[in-house]
This record gives structure tokens, sequence and C-alpha cells, in this order.
């Protein structure tokens, strides 16, 4: 079984948005990033975009994460999965990407 090494990243690693940043991960093994987008309604990772766009120009494979806060509210959940889905969108995730749920 081959496995893949991936790594996630947030608004805390600001410097994700600079390629040289990735091409350290992958010199290491790294073949993936999961970059967290958005948290419930209200939030949006501010260098998202600029994290998605340097993780894919060193080739690696790019999905996305949505940190949740519906706790088990439906009505809520949707909000925040039409959230996570416009953010993923506008932030230039490509389509058919995974997009993860975070849900603690």
């Amino acid at each position: 079984m081959t496995r893949s090494l991936v790594i996630d990243v947030s608004a805390y690693q600001p410097q994700a948005t600079y390629y040289s940043f990735w091409e350290k991960w992958k010199a290491r093994g790294v073949r993936g990033a999961i970059i967290k987008l958005s948290e419930s309604t209200y939030w949006r990772n501010q260098y998202g975009a600029g994290q998605i766009v340097a993780a894919k120009r060193v080739g690696l494979k790019v999905s996305g994460y949505h940190f949740s806060r519906f706790i088990g509210d439906g009505n809520r959940a949707r909000l925040e999965a039409n959230t996570a889905i416009v953010t993923a969108n506008t932030m230039g995730l490509e389509h058919g990407s995974a997009l993860v749920l975070d849900y603690e």
C-alpha cells in the first residue's frame, strides 16, 4: 500500500502563501495540502486563496476543510455547509476537490 503525506494549514500559517513553504514540505515527502477555509458562518481564512495557489503551484493535491460550530442543529448545519461551499468556490478550490468537515 502506498501512503501519501498530507499537511493541514490555516490562518495560523500565513507563510503557507509562499511557494518556498510548500516546496520545503514537498521535498520532505508531502503530496497534499488540506487548507482551513472557513469556520461556522462568520469566519473565512484571509490567507486561504493564496495558500491554495501556492500549494497547487508546487504540484500538491489541494483540498479544504470547514470547522463546524453547528452542534447537532440541522438548520445551522445547512447554513454552514453553504458557507463552506461558497467560500471554497470564492477562494478558488478546484471543483471536485475534497471539502472536509471538521466536526468536534
